[in-house]
């Protein structure tokens, strides 16, 4: 069992593309669905496909992006909020990530922090990815 999914996640698509796979393949959960369409959206990951009966064991296949030949979108992943110690911030203190992209999962759901401050929404960050 392991002891944070979402970092697990991440850290899958972050080795995935180090070593150039073109694909990872991850076990299910709503909220990894839910990070992986907004990387889609966002640009970082091609695409993905939720494979398996619903009833089942159900896996999520992710496809990595490499706009230049072998040069995959994302570099590096930092995850900000943990299992044993979670971070949330206000709208009001929330800004722009230098480089990347920051997520933050509001009462609306999961976003960009850039959309989150538009919208002035706090919530739970949840990592960075550039």
């Amino acid at each position: 069992m392991v002891g944070d999914p979402v970092g697990d996640f991440l850290i899958r698509i972050k080795n995935a593309s180090c070593i150039g796979k073109a694909s990872t393949s991850v076990p299910y959960s709503k909220l990894k669905e839910s990070i992986a369409t907004l990387l889609v959206r966002e640009g970082y990951l091609d695409s993905l496909e939720v494979k398996g009966k619903p009833a089942g064991k159900r896996t999520l296949d992710v496809v990595l992006l490499y706009p230049k030949k072998n040069v995959s979108k994302v570099r590096d992943v930092k995850r900000i909020s943990k299992p044993g110690r979670r971070v949330y911030i206000s709208a009001a203190l929330l800004r722009a990530a230098e480089r990347g992209m920051t997520a933050i999962s509001t009462s609306r759901g999961l976003m960009p922090a850039r959309e989150a401050k538009k919208q002035k929404l706090g919530g739970e960050l949840l990592f960075t990815i550039w």
